[in-house]
């Protein structure tokens, strides 16, 4: 009898020893929802409506849709937190599309960076090979060829100061184009396992049009296609475009 029960004991210890350094068990990470709201300074703007910039000129933003890629939560003394290899396409015309879902590391973070876009390896995928649900199918009309590959950003606008309005396109891509977006939180942030999080980060519009990279003028940069003929304009607008994000707020869900 004490046999019998000297091995269950062991049998039990041996289990319990096994399951605590099983290295297939991932430890629980935390869940974050980044949401993507356009404004204008500190204003929300709705897509299909006129609205004004910083600087007094009237636009409308009839389509915009861009890839987020390559996500790291940033701690203060720049290590990174683990996260997915998430590739989404947000669309702002479309509100259950305007956000990303990712699993993080634990941890207290101050800062997140992303791409805008896509990296060599995903630019160069060949969009029929993917199901139309995945941000990188055909479907979705963001690839424009095997010389020029994808699209990072889809933005159609009209400019409304004109009569008649000017219509203005910005399609920048190509892997010379990728730039990285910093966005800075207003203070520390612990992500704790297990729980879910939802941060919310504004594109500011003027930015885009009047930024880090300079001034766009719809009536002669209102086309930019990254072709030999616009390429500078392309990364002007590219280069604007990664900085407009700009963090608004964080709630645990």
């Amino acid at each position: 009898m004490k046999k019998i029960l000297t091995f269950s004991i062991l049998l039990v210890v041996g289990i319990w020893s096994c399951k605590k350094d099983n290295p297939d068990q991932k430890p629980p990470l935390a869940e974050v929802t980044i949401e993507f709201k356009l404004f204008n300074g500190t204003s929300e703007v709705a897509m299909n409506a006129d609205f004004k910039l910083a600087d007094n000129r009237t636009i409308n933003v009839q389509e915009l849709k861009f890839y987020v890629s390559h996500v790291k939560f940033l701690q203060e003394n720049g290590s990174h937190g683990h996260t997915d290899s998430v590739i989404a396409l947000v669309r702002m015309l479309e509100p259950e599309h305007q956000s990303v879902t990712l699993q993080i590391q634990p941890g207290t973070y101050s800062r997140l960076e992303f791409f805008p876009g896509l990296d060599s390896i995903a630019n160069s995928k060949n969009p029929v090979d993917f199901p139309r649900e995945h941000p990188l199918s055909a479907f979705f009309n963001m690839h424009w060829n095997w010389n020029m590959q994808y699209r990072f950003v889809l933005m159609e606008l009209r400019a409304k100061d004109y009569n008649p309005a000017v219509p203005c396109s910005y399609h920048p891509g190509t892997n010379a184009l990728l730039r990285t977006s910093t966005v800075n939180f207003d203070r520390s942030y612990l992500f704790e396992a297990g729980k879910k999080y939802k941060i919310t980060l504004l594109m500011n519009a003027s930015t885009m049009f009047d930024g880090p990279s300079g001034y766009i003028d719809f009536l002669t940069e209102n086309q930019a296609h990254a072709e030999p003929t616009d390429f500078e304009l392309t990364k002007k607008f590219m280069e604007n475009f990664a900085a407009c994000f700009q963090f608004l707020s964080l709630q645990n869900q």
